[in-house]
Protein backbone atom coordinates (compact mmCIF):
# COMPACT_ATOMS: atom_id res chain seq x y z
CA UNK A 1 0.00 0.00 0.00
CA UNK A 2 3.09 2.44 0.40
CA UNK A 3 4.94 1.46 -2.83
CA UNK A 4 4.50 4.71 -4.76
CA UNK A 5 6.07 3.14 -7.82
CA UNK A 6 3.41 -0.09 -7.14
CA UNK A 7 0.41 2.64 -7.06
CA UNK A 8 1.88 3.99 -10.32
CA UNK A 9 1.49 0.40 -12.05
CA UNK A 10 -1.66 -0.62 -10.73
CA UNK A 11 -3.31 2.23 -11.61
CA UNK A 12 -1.76 2.48 -15.31
CA UNK A 13 -1.94 -1.59 -16.05
CA UNK A 14 -5.01 -3.96 -16.14
CA UNK A 15 -4.71 -5.82 -13.01
CA UNK A 16 -6.11 -9.58 -11.56
CA UNK A 17 -6.47 -10.05 -7.89
CA UNK A 18 -5.99 -13.53 -6.45
CA UNK A 19 -7.27 -13.74 -2.80
CA UNK A 20 -6.48 -16.82 -0.59
CA UNK A 21 -9.07 -16.18 2.07
CA UNK A 22 -12.85 -15.00 2.03
CA UNK A 23 -12.15 -10.97 3.33
CA UNK A 24 -10.79 -10.59 -0.41
CA UNK A 25 -7.85 -8.20 0.78
CA UNK A 26 -6.41 -7.93 -2.55
CA UNK A 27 -9.28 -7.23 -4.22
CA UNK A 28 -10.30 -4.51 -1.97
CA UNK A 29 -6.73 -2.75 -2.30
CA UNK A 30 -6.77 -2.39 -5.51
CA UNK A 31 -9.80 -1.53 -5.75
CA UNK A 32 -8.98 1.55 -2.74
CA UNK A 33 -5.79 2.64 -5.23
CA UNK A 34 -8.31 2.86 -8.44
CA UNK A 35 -6.60 0.06 -9.85
CA UNK A 36 -7.48 -1.50 -13.32
CA UNK A 37 -8.79 -4.36 -11.94
CA UNK A 38 -9.72 -6.40 -15.05
CA UNK A 39 -10.32 -9.75 -13.11
CA UNK A 40 -10.45 -11.32 -9.31
CA UNK A 41 -10.27 -14.98 -7.93
CA UNK A 42 -10.70 -16.69 -4.56
CA UNK A 43 -8.68 -19.63 -3.93
CA UNK A 44 -11.41 -20.68 -1.70
CA UNK A 45 -13.58 -20.89 -5.46
CA UNK A 46 -10.99 -23.48 -6.96
CA UNK A 47 -11.10 -25.33 -3.52
CA UNK A 48 -14.71 -26.10 -3.59
CA UNK A 49 -14.33 -26.82 -7.22
CA UNK A 50 -11.69 -29.27 -6.16
CA UNK A 51 -13.29 -31.16 -2.76
CA UNK A 52 -10.85 -33.83 -4.21
CA UNK A 53 -8.07 -32.50 -3.32
CA UNK A 54 -7.13 -32.06 0.14
CA UNK A 55 -3.80 -30.07 0.79
CA UNK A 56 -2.16 -31.23 4.13
CA UNK A 57 -1.38 -26.97 4.36
CA UNK A 58 -1.45 -23.59 3.16
CA UNK A 59 2.10 -23.10 3.93
CA UNK A 60 3.66 -25.43 1.88
CA UNK A 61 2.14 -27.33 -0.87
CA UNK A 62 2.33 -31.07 -1.50
CA UNK A 63 1.25 -32.69 -4.41
CA UNK A 64 -2.69 -31.97 -3.92
CA UNK A 65 -2.20 -28.29 -3.16
CA UNK A 66 0.27 -27.87 -6.62
CA UNK A 67 -2.80 -29.68 -8.74
CA UNK A 68 -4.75 -26.74 -6.71
CA UNK A 69 -2.29 -24.02 -7.92
CA UNK A 70 -2.20 -25.44 -11.17
CA UNK A 71 -6.13 -25.33 -11.57
CA UNK A 72 -6.01 -21.55 -10.68
CA UNK A 73 -2.78 -20.65 -12.73
CA UNK A 74 -5.13 -22.50 -15.56
CA UNK A 75 -8.26 -19.95 -14.72
CA UNK A 76 -6.01 -17.04 -14.63
CA UNK A 77 -4.43 -18.15 -18.08
CA UNK A 78 -7.77 -18.47 -19.66
CA UNK A 79 -8.77 -14.69 -18.22
CA UNK A 80 -5.50 -13.36 -19.69
CA UNK A 81 -6.07 -14.72 -23.12
CA UNK A 82 -9.86 -13.38 -22.74
CA UNK A 83 -8.83 -9.87 -22.05
CA UNK A 84 -6.18 -10.02 -24.67
CA UNK A 85 -8.42 -10.94 -27.32
CA UNK A 86 -11.18 -8.34 -26.26
CA UNK A 87 -8.17 -5.72 -26.12
CA UNK A 88 -6.81 -6.76 -29.93
CA UNK A 89 -10.12 -6.60 -31.35
CA UNK A 90 -10.58 -2.88 -30.33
Amino acid sequence: MGDEDAQKQVKSHRCISIDGCAAECSKKNLELKNAKLAASFKVLDIVKEHRELKPKSVTFLDEDGRKMAKHLAEKVALKIDELNKKEASK
